[in-house]
Formats: structure tokens, C-alpha cells, sequence
């Protein structure tokens, strides 16, 4: 499946000003560009950017300074754009700055990324004090360009088909400063392995594995691809299990996030699995990758990664090298028990959220974060 999209050019400049001390800060992926010259206005702290945060921070015409955490970054750049902030300046939980992506959209906000470091130092200033921002994004542009899903389909026994369709996905595509061993050659070979071990295995649900591409330039492969599911089928498809960085030494602990932070038949199933081989997996709240189109458009729907984060994520020192076969092993052992409870022949059909034979609810752990 090809599908035309929106890709976009990087920005040629970024900066960030406050008081006129310049601050080392990156663009996120579909910033939108500042007029020339950047925009200039107060700095507000706004917190971890939630909807009443941003309100008792009074950001509209302001440039607000946001903590990252707890809530997607659209999340709080919506809040924040709702509330009439010009700009917004996330703050990271380290002092690195990665390259992350908002929707692929045109109404986004100019939006920047700073170090912890920088950021504590500038909530420390705000107390009792109206700092002035010049922040700027310039040259970053959308272009038109072609990208693909590969999608292979194994279907159910004639006999004894439920008429239901299980999801295994994983993004195929890197950012161009990585050669994304970890982001995401890991979830694909998962996908791939997956594919040749339940090939021949006795199922009664159709299984759709599919590698999606533009996932980094925006979920544009997964958000084609689930859109363009009829109502019968996504009626259907009664699980979508997505895998992303599932490979790094440098990453934590096994974790799903669901874009919507509520349980679902995946969280069920991946916890019941995990409990059976490994030990229970907590999850938490997350979009920004291929589950979400799928929830969006009303599929049960999981990611599964290791968190934190590797910190080398996003960057060129994403290779081979630092790929852990223990944890590839773990991910394909997990989803694969996952996947084939619900779709081997002697499980009943499944209710969305009655998952047999042995449902084990994951634990919301509200500490879990990439």
C-alpha cells in the first residue's frame, strides 16, 4: 500500500533568546515556522502544560515554557494553543535535546526543545520576575513525497473463522540522522519473526502483519492505513499490537502505553502473556506512535517499548551495536503468546475487553515514562 503525504524540511535555524542570553534548544518535527525575525513576547511557566495549568499561567500572546511529562507534547502544545500562547519551549528530563515530531499539520504552534539544566535555571528566574523570549524556527517547509506499508495477511482456518482481525504492526522508517537500529529496525524484525513463526500456526482470526512507513514524519503510514479501514472491519479488528524501540541495552524496563491511558484487549493480553513468561508489565499513557491512528479511529490498541527512553534516541548513535538480543527474544516471546491466545483455535472469540482464557489486567503505573 502506497500513499502520498506531507513531508517537511527541517528548519535551517532555530534559536531561542530570554533576556538576551541565547539557549541551545532543537525543533520539534512539524514546528511551525515564526515570522522572520522570530516572534518576541513574555515567558510564562505553565507547568506540565494541562489544561488548567496553562489557564492559571495566562499564556495567551505569551511564549510558554512547559515541563515534559505526564501528557503527550500535543497534549499540552494543543492546551497551550487553545489558551492563545504564541510559542511553546518544552523542557526535557535530561539535558539532551532529541529530535521528537508533533502531528503532521499546519496549525501547529512554533515549538522548541530545551535541556533540564536550562529549564530549572529559567522557572528559578521566572519566580518574581517577567522575562522577555525571541524565539525563531525558520526554513522548515512541507513538500510532497511517497511512502509505503507492507502488509501480509495470514488467514483464519475455513472451518472455524471468528470473523475477527488482529493487528501486528511496526513503523519502518528512521529520522534521517539515524541509521535506526533500535527506532525502529527492532519492532520491524519482531514483526517479520512473528510472521515466519505464525505462519503455519492453526488460528481461527485473520492476522494482519504490516510495517508502516512516514511513522516519524508524523503516524502518516498507520493514520492512511487505519483510516482507510472500512466500518466492518475495524468492527472486526479486536486488537492492534504495535512494537517501538524494543532493542536497546540503554533503554529501560518492558512497557506498553496506550494513547488514551485507559486498559484495553491489548494491555490484557500483553500483561497476561508477560505474567506467564517474564513478570507482570506496568502501562501508562503515551500517542506518538502507530497505536494511535488505530485508537483514534475506535481499534483496541497498544504500544510496546522499553522505558525510559535509550539517550541515544533520535541520534546517529542509534546501531547495531547496542541492540540486545535478550530483549528482542523477550518482546517476540511476549507479543507472539499474546497474539496467538486470542487467535489459536481453541480460544473462544473475543469481546473487546473479555479476553480468555486467562485475563490478567495490567497495572496503570503512573511513574512510567519515554
Amino acid at each position: 500500500m502506497s500513499n502520498n503525504w506531507g513531508a517537511v524540511q527541517h528548519p535551517s535555524s532555530v534559536s531561542l533568546k530570554v533576556n538576551g542570553c541565547n539557549y541551545e534548544t532543537a525543533a520539534f518535527r512539524f514546528s511551525n515556522n515564526t515570522p522572520s525575525g522570530g516572534v518576541s513576547a513574555e515567558l510564562v511557566y505553565a507547568g506540565l502544560g494541562t489544561t488548567a495549568e496553562v489557564a492559571h499561567a495566562s499564556v495567551e500572546g505569551k511564549i510558554a515554557l512547559i515541563k515534559r511529562g505526564t501528557i503527550p507534547f500535543t497534549e499540552k502544545m494543543d492546551n497551550a494553543k487553545k489558551a492563545g500562547a504564541i510559542g511553546v519551549v518544552f523542557i526535557n528530563t535530561d539535558n539532551s535535546t532529541p529530535l521528537f515530531s508533533l502531528p503532521a499539520n499546519e496549525s501547529n504552534l512554533p515549538v522548541l526543545f530545551m535541556k533540564k539544566s536550562d529549564g530549572d535555571e529559567l522557572i528559578s528566574s521566572l519566580q518574581g520576575n517577567n522575562l522577555t523570549a525571541n524565539m525563531s524556527v525558520e526554513g522548515a517547509e512541507f513538500v510532497k513525497a511517497t511512502s509505503h506499508n507492507v502488509i501480509a495477511t495470514k488467514k483464519p482456518m475455513k472451518n472455524k473463522d471468528t470473523n475477527q482481525i488482529i493487528i501486528v504492526g511496526a513503523h519502518h522508517d528512521s529520522v534521517s540522522v539515524s541509521s535506526g537500529a533500535s527506532d525502529n529496525a527492532s519492532g520491524t524484525s519482531i514483526v517479520l519473526e512473528l510472521a515466519r513463526v505464525l505462519e503455519n500456526a492453526p488460528s481461527d482470526t485473520e492476522i494482519r502483519f504490516i510495517t508502516f512507513g512516514a511513522e516519524e514524519n508524523g503516524l502518516l503510514g498507520s493514520k492512511h492505513y487505519a483510516q482507510s479501514l472500512t466500518k466492518d472491519e475495524i468492527n472486526r479488528t479486536v486488537a492492534m499490537f504495535n512494537m517501538d524501540m524494543v532493542g536497546s541495552k540503554n533503554a529501560g524496563e518492558f512497557a506498553m502505553f496506550t494513547y488514551d491511558g485507559k486498559p484495553n484487549t491489548v494491555t490484557t493480553l500483553g500483561n497476561s502473556a508477560g505474567t506467564r513468561l517474564y513478570d507482570a508489565i506496568p502501562y501508562n499513557q503515551i500517542g506518538r506512535s502507530d497505536h494511535q491512528p488505530f485508537t483514534e479511529v475506535g481499534i483496541p490498541a497498544a504500544v510496546f517499548t522499553y522505558a525510559p527512553l535509550e539517550p541515544e534516541y533520535h541520534t546517529a548513535k542509534d546501531t547495531i551495536e547496542l541492540i540486545s538480543k535478550e530483549k528482542l527474544l523477550k518482546t517476540a516471546q511476549v507479543l507472539g503468546a499474546a497474539v496467538y491466545q486470542a487467535a489459536r483455535p481453541d480460544t473462544p472469540a473475543l469481546e473487546r475487553s473479555n479476553v480468555a482464557p486467562v485475563p490478567v489486567e495490567a497495572e496503570y503505573d503512573e511513574d512510567l515514562h519515554l
